[in-house]
């Protein structure tokens, strides 16, 4: 359930990226074909504009107890959250920080929010010292 609240979240709190459109979107058709006209407010038109976390857990538990009575929808939403996710998508004061895709990662990766000052790599010492 974390990982589905997780994704959840990110995908509500980002919907004004292009991102978290689709993943919002693709979580309103996995679940209009699970629940048909009877849907949890999930479709991108009836989501709050700040979802809470009441909400999200809330939509969380809805679609994991629909989940543990059907093997089918819950791969598929496995499946969502897994591919959905927005990476460093702010959510109130925290942050969810991803590097997916099959992504491979050669050298230093940073992931935050609200960063001040400046971030070096390496030596302390500058390019005239060396």
């Amino acid at each position: 359930m974390a990982l589905v609240a997780a994704s959840i979240t990110a995908a509500a709190s980002s919907m004004a990226t292009e991102a978290g459109r689709h993943a919002w979107a693709s979580l309103g058709r996995l679940v209009r074909r699970a629940f048909g006209d009877r849907a949890p407010a999930v479709l991108p038109e009836q989501a709050p504009a700040q979802p809470d976390p009441e909400w999200v857990q809330d939509l969380a538990r809805k679609l994991v107890d629909y989940a543990a009575g059907d093997e089918r929808f819950a791969a598929d939403l496995r499946s969502w959250a897994v591919d959905s996710r927005v990476p460093a998508t702010a959510v109130g004061d925290a942050v969810i920080n991803t590097i997916s895709g099959g992504a491979t990662v050669h050298g230093t990766v940073i992931q935050g929010r609200d960063f001040t000052g400046s971030i070096h790599f390496g030596s302390s010492a500058s390019a005239d010292e060396r």
